[in-house]
């Protein structure tokens, strides 16, 4: 276990905000907040503790606090920072995992509503001054399939049943989850997602989970569905669902998530009728600072007192 922290550096748009409940909880700690990447290179030189949203943590901003021995992510994502050649070896990883399941869900349910309704073509229609009425599909009595049974996986689960939903959950291993009709491993998922009208894709990226939902997962969904991911864009084949959508082979596509972010403006994902692209926001919310200022607090009392293992969501 690494030294009790004395020197922290918040870098991040709320940082004061942290700086100021980390002052008012821990006064023996010198807490420095900045919004700025370039105050925050000539800071961290002699800071031991980093506190930063994970995509702002490239190995060229770790490079410049060698002292550092603890990085508590304000996001659930610590892939910038794992393995990092920039950090020093041995330091402690925290992330903010846990939090973001009431946000993510609700996007979630938007994309589906939006999709299955068909709101970019009322919004076509509002625009053009047009007056064009058709049946509207509803989430009751729909199959919606969770590649990915975790936090958030179980809020949207239980949302989707609220609705009148049927909830199949997709997991590496076989298990039990709150809100889910039924769990399916990953090899079952082209059987499991057979009938599906949505599949929400929540799962990070990695090794394991790259390009998870391939051409045969696609040809596996029925052409009446949709796919919505909010997990990594990696997961996803994104060439082969572009081609499936421009096929027809797909009803359509909400997607917060890219394998290159930001999406490039001329992407034809953006410029397909039955495509909602928004910019990776699934994870905010217009309380997220107080969402995740409980975790910090905890771990930077366990870092404070010892305690490795009364540290939330230690990754490394």
């Amino acid at each position: 276990m690494s030294r009790a922290p004395q020197t922290v550096l918040v870098y991040n748009d709320e940082a004061e905000f942290y700086a100021q409940a980390l002052r008012a909880r821990f006064p023996l700690l010198e807490v420095r907040a900045t919004a700025s990447r370039g105050q925050a290179l000539a800071w961290l030189g002699d800071c031991d503790t980093l506190v930063v949203s994970g995509p702002r943590a490239d190995a060229a901003l770790l490079a410049a606090g060698p002292r550092l021995r603890w990085v508590h992510a304000l996001s659930s994502g610590t892939d910038t920072l794992v393995g990092s050649p920039g950090l020093a070896p041995g330091a402690v990883i925290t992330s903010s995992r846990g939090v973001h399941g009431p946000q993510m869900a609700e996007l979630a349910l938007l994309l589906m509503m939006a999709l299955s309704r068909q709101l970019p073509r009322m919004l076509a229609g509002q625009a053009a001054g047009t007056w064009e009425r058709w049946p509207q599909p509803l989430l009751w009595g729909r199959h919606a399939v969770l590649l990915g049974v975790g936090h958030v996986g179980e809020a949207l689960a239980q949302r989707c049943q609220a609705l009148g939903m049927r909830v199949t959950g997709i997991a590496s291993a076989p298990r039990r989850a709150a809100g889910f009709d039924a769990v399916r491993t990953r090899a079952e998922m082209a059987e499991a997602v057979s009938d599906a009208d949505f599949l929400v894709v929540l799962l990070p990226h990695d090794a394991c989970t790259h390009h998870l939902v391939d051409a045969l997962v696609l040809e596996a969904l029925p052409s009446h569905a949709f796919l919505v991911n909010l997990g990594r864009g990696g997961v996803v084949d994104e060439a082969a669902l572009l081609a499936a959508l421009q096929q027809g082979r797909l009803a359509g596509a909400g997607l917060d998530v890219f394998e290159t972010e930001p999406l490039p403006a001329d992407h034809p994902l953006r410029s397909l009728p039955n495509v909602i692209v928004t910019p990776h926001i699934g994870g905010q919310s217009d309380i997220y600072a107080e969402q995740v200022l409980p975790l910090l607090l905890a771990n930077m009392q366990a870092m404070l007192a010892g305690d490795p293992a009364g540290l939330v969501n230690r990754v490394g």
